[in-house]
């Protein structure tokens, strides 16, 4: 009944938890990276759409990973229009939705250089993917975080989220843990420490010929070039610049382009080349004007002041509702916990009465049974060698060696032991033991000794067996009895 009354009690608590908080949905909801990875796999934007367009049943995951997708090319401002069209259900959805979401939202800010915005989206990414099983995602949000304290110049800051994400390693996918290999370059690359950054991006080259990857290529052959114009190598540099210009122009990402650009314009005002300067110049100014870089960041911002009052509105609402549920439960739950308390103090009173039970314990021969006198004198011996002499603490005691040692066969050595106490040698032989044993567990001195230390004691091979004999013998757990004793003079 007791048994019954705790599982009841447990899965109230659950209920409760349950009702009283708002949680995810089922845990097994659909990843963002089964959509990530097709739009990864679009060699354009038109290709992109197609297959946004395609798609069966749209989900708010599909429109926030497309969403992620066209910003890394460069649409910033249809990102921002359909993040803005998702806000009022991303703000109803799960922890793990709000999360991506709030990781989009980042990548925008990051993206339309406003990396304080950033991260601040970031952050609220982490808050709420932190509350479900997804720790892949949350891994590269942390990477994400570590990559924009960069840009800001905050380094330990940058270095404590990365650590965080290296704890994650084993959750991450390949491209995860390959993106904050290259984001850790990359600070290294900011702090100064070139040979390690260097080394990094060039093992992440050749990575991409085998699994290649466009945007991360693109942005690693970019971060070289920094590194040769950090060692005066501006010649090198200028041709990893090139090189990244023009894929990036061939593969569609437009930011990648403004990157190059600026990057050039600046290498050949070092240079005092100001025709190819101003070129690349005019360029980069015109290509900013074109993505509307500065307007995106402050939209954005306002989009976050309106998500942020209807996030509050329904939570004012939630924690009524809240409130409620928890009052009624918590009535339900005093009544119960009532009930399991008057359920211990019974089972405590038949506790108590089997600890005297044990400590009395008496396994004496049945005195109506009559024994022939060669069984007296083999029952005399067994209970000298067993109890008198100790014998019972042998590990190894067999039926076989006891009737050796007593100059008898086996057949007479059971059948005497049956007819004097009813049962078999063995379920005899485990009685003494835990008699015994119920003596060590009895008196103080003994608690020196663990549980396992006194089944040894008393010859039983293993902690299990003498758990099951013990309880079966005296209704108790050992554990229980001795912490339940009675005061020795007072169970004799």
């Amino acid at each position: 009944m007791f048994k019954f009354s705790l599982i009841l009690f447990l899965q109230l608590m659950f209920s409760l938890v349950v009702f009283a908080q708002q949680t995810d949905r089922d845990i097994n909801e659909e990843n963002i990276s089964f959509y990530t990875e097709k739009y990864d796999a679009c060699s354009s934007i038109e290709e992109m759409e197609a297959l946004r367009v395609e798609t069966t049943k749209l989900s708010l995951l599909n429109d926030i990973a497309y969403a992620k997708a066209i910003i890394r090319r460069g649409e910033g401002k249809k990102a921002l229009i359909i993040l803005a069209d998702l806000s009022s259900q991303a703000l109803s959805s799960s922890n793990y939705v709000k999360g991506e979401y709030y990781g989009a939202m980042g990548s925008l800010s990051y993206s339309s250089e406003n990396p304080e915005e950033a991260i601040k989206y970031y952050k609220k990414s982490i808050f709420y993917l932190r509350k479900t099983a997804n720790k892949g995602d949350l891994q590269s949000k942390y990477t994400s975080l570590g990559m924009t304290y960069t840009a800001l110049k905050k380094y330990d800051d940058a270095n404590y989220f990365y650590k965080k994400a290296i704890g994650l390693k084993a959750h991450g996918s390949i491209k995860n843990n390959l993106y904050l290999e290259l984001n850790m370059a990359l600070t290294k690359s900011s702090m100064g420490i070139l040979a390690e950054a260097k080394a990094h991006f060039m093992e992440a080259l050749i990575l991409f010929k085998n699994a290649p990857d466009k945007y991360a290529e693109i942005r690693t052959i970019g971060n070289l070039g920094d590194i040769y114009v950090k060692q005066d190598s501006l010649k090198i540099a200028e041709e990893y610049y090139l090189k990244g210009l023009k894929m990036a122009q061939e593969n569609g990402f437009e930011l990648g382009r403004v990157r190059f650009h600026n990057s050039l314009a600046t290498l050949y005002k070092n240079w005092n080349n100001l025709a190819l300067a101003y070129k690349h110049q005019v360029a980069y100014d015109s290509l900013r004007n074109e993505l509307d870089l500065s307007n995106i960041a402050k939209e954005t911002a306002e989009l976050e002041k309106q998500y942020e009052l209807s996030i509050t509105k329904i939570e004012l609402k939630t924690q009524k509702e809240r409130t409620l549920i928890i009052t009624a439960f918590s009535i339900l739950l005093f009544c119960l916990v009532w009930f399991l308390f008057y359920q211990w103090k019974v089972l405590k009173r038949k506790n108590s009465v089997l600890i005297r039970n044990a400590a009395k314990l008496n396994l004496a021969p049945k005195e109506e049974k009559l024994l022939k006198s060669e069984q007296l004198k083999i029952i005399e011996s067994l209970e000298k060698l067993i109890i008198t002499d100790q014998y019972y603490q042998n590990e190894n005691i067999t039926l076989d060696r006891v009737a050796k040692k007593l100059n008898t066969n086996r057949t007479y050595l059971s059948e005497a032991v049956n007819e004097s106490y009813s049962i078999g040698f063995s379920k005899w032989l485990n009685q003494i033991r835990i008699k015994e044993s119920i003596k060590l567990l009895s008196h103080p001195e003994n608690d020196k000794y663990s549980i396992e230390g006194i089944s040894k004691m008393v010859g039983f091979s293993s902690i299990s067996a003498f758990n099951l004999n013990f309880k079966s013998i005296t209704g108790l757990a050992p554990s229980y009895y001795r912490k339940n004793r009675l005061n020795p003079s007072k169970s004799t």
